[in-house]
């Protein structure tokens, strides 16, 4: 069970989610091609590829792994300027 602050995080994603609608397809596409191509994807793949909107959230970037295709595999240190080598998830593609 989602506690408030994962439910209330969860409905601010989807919110962003549908208002990029078109940018968040375009990643998802991006990141679908390099988990085919290199076996698995993270934000650090897709971020020198691939502009966020101006005025979007970092936060823009997850939801572009919100999708039927992929499935978390594992964890890497985002290299991005600001990222402290923070931990982030690594993608896979799931086998159908």
């Amino acid at each position: 069970m989602m506690t408030n602050e994962q439910e209330q995080a969860a409905l601010a994603l989807g919110l962003m989610e549908l208002r990029q609608q078109a940018w968040v397809l375009k990643a998802r596409d991006l990141a679908a091609q390099i988990a085919f191509d290199f076996g698995c994807v993270s934000i650090n793949d897709l971020r020198p590829r691939l502009l966020l909107p101006p005025g979007a959230s970092p936060s823009l970037w997850g939801t572009g792994f919100r999708d039927r295709r992929f499935k978390a595999s594992g964890y890497c240190q985002a290299n991005h300027k600001g990222s402290h080598a923070r931990t982030i998830r690594t993608y896979t593609l799931r086998s159908n």
